[in-house]
């Protein structure tokens, strides 16, 4: 089915089917658009590819897609196994594998990272030709550094997920991209959703001399350079100090004091917690630095505990006006009943991506405008 791989399966864990579902239908609108999906024209493999792939899938309709289920079969000892019909064969399939870590259950955030293990375990020993999983806020991004006698996380992440079979890793805007080095064999396809929010920003709030962009830390100034650039607009980068007591507690927060007046400020960052360091940017571009609205961009809503309440207070003292976030975190409808906060589907981009790595053909140039 296009591929030297062999057919395309798409297979979800127990909270993966959403963006599963989602991601499914974004791959059978992409191949009855054809024009919408770009091969370089005088790469005959990837074009007969993406043909083969068209036709397997439109002359079969929703089943020329079938969605597979990596079923989670809990045991009354706490333990659990991972397993999908035996009368389905995954023998030579390119498969890609959905299972959210992040949802709105924290609790269970542990077990989640162990069932996308052993489901790995299981899709590799039914003897795939490829495995990618599709995880949009790869877990324990955060700990990419070892200090002092303290884990490097993210490394054993991907160790464990190379050594049960996954292939590659597809994921979206990782909080420290040297992630990507840590594993031997395994490869990343590193998404990136900066098109969607500039594209909301043009449309929405403005650019150029309307706007001001800030970076509320020296980490996030390192993704704000593309944003400048195609908005043509000022950017300030924030000073911040952390308690090193509690991840997300601020001791010392500052941003330089240039005059935002008559402007709409825009903060941007890869991932939001609690939102402390967000919102003292937004308070102060608002209230010291004259911004006209305060609105904050994010990738990754974690956002656990108090966090909306934190956003939803500082809307209504009038300091900050809008959150708009990817849709990589799971959450029921809880956000839609918040005026301020806006969520952009990124099934569009993974569909995009799953078909340009089916095929032959290039991911990395989806992260340019003019291939979205």
């Amino acid at each position: 089915m296009g591929s030297i791989h062999g057919s395309l399966k798409l297979i979800y864990g127990s909270s993966g089917e959403w963006r599963a579902k989602n991601v499914k239908k974004a791959i059978l609108d992409l191949c009855n658009n054809k024009d919408k999906i770009w091969v370089p024209e005088d790469d005959y493999a990837v074009v007969n590819n993406l043909e083969n792939l068209i036709e397997a899938i439109t002359n079969k309709g929703d089943e020329g897609l079938p969605l597979i289920e990596a079923k989670r079969i809990d045991f009354g000892d706490g333990e659990f196994k991972v397993a999908i019909d035996n009368r389905i064969s995954l023998r030579d399939s390119d498969v890609f594998y959905f299972l959210d870590i992040h949802t709105n259950d924290y609790s269970r955030l542990s077990k989640r990272v162990l069932e996308s293990q052993i489901g790995l375990d299981t899709i590799s020993g039914a003897k795939a030709s490829r495995v990618t999983y599709v995880v949009p806020l790869f877990p324990y991004a955060r700990q990419e550094r070892r200090t002092g006698h303290e884990p490097q996380s993210a490394r054993a992440m991907v160790r464990m997920y190379e050594t049960l079979g996954a292939d590659s890793i597809m994921t979206m805007d990782l909080h420290a991209p040297t992630i990507t080095g840590f594993g031997t064999c395994m490869d990343f396809e590193h998404l990136k959703i900066r098109e969607l929010f500039i594209d909301y920003i043009k449309k929405n709030i403005g650019e150029g001399d309307d706007i001001v962009l800030c970076a509320p830390d020296a980490g996030a100034g390192k993704i704000t350079g593309y944003y400048v650039r195609n908005l043509n607009c000022e950017l300030i980068t924030g000073f911040k100090r952390r308690n090193l007591s509690s991840i997300d507690e601020i001791d010392i927060f500052d941003l330089p004091n240039i005059d935002c007046s008559g402007k709409k400020a825009i903060i941007i960052d890869d991932l939001i917690s609690t939102g402390g360091t967000m919102l003292k940017a937004a308070k102060k571009l608002y209230m010291e630095r004259g911004a006209e609205q305060v609105f904050a961009f994010a990738t990754h809503p974690v956002m656990p505990g108090n966090a909306f309440n934190n956003f939803s207070n500082a809307y209504s003292e009038g300091y900050f006006h809008g959150l708009v976030v990817g849709d990589t975190v799971y959450r029921d409808p809880v956000g839609l009943k918040y005026k301020w906060f806006t969520t952009i589907d990124t099934s569009k981009r993974f569909a995009q991506a799953i078909i340009q790595k089916h095929i032959g053909g290039s991911v990395e140039l989806l992260h340019y405008k003019d291939r979205t």
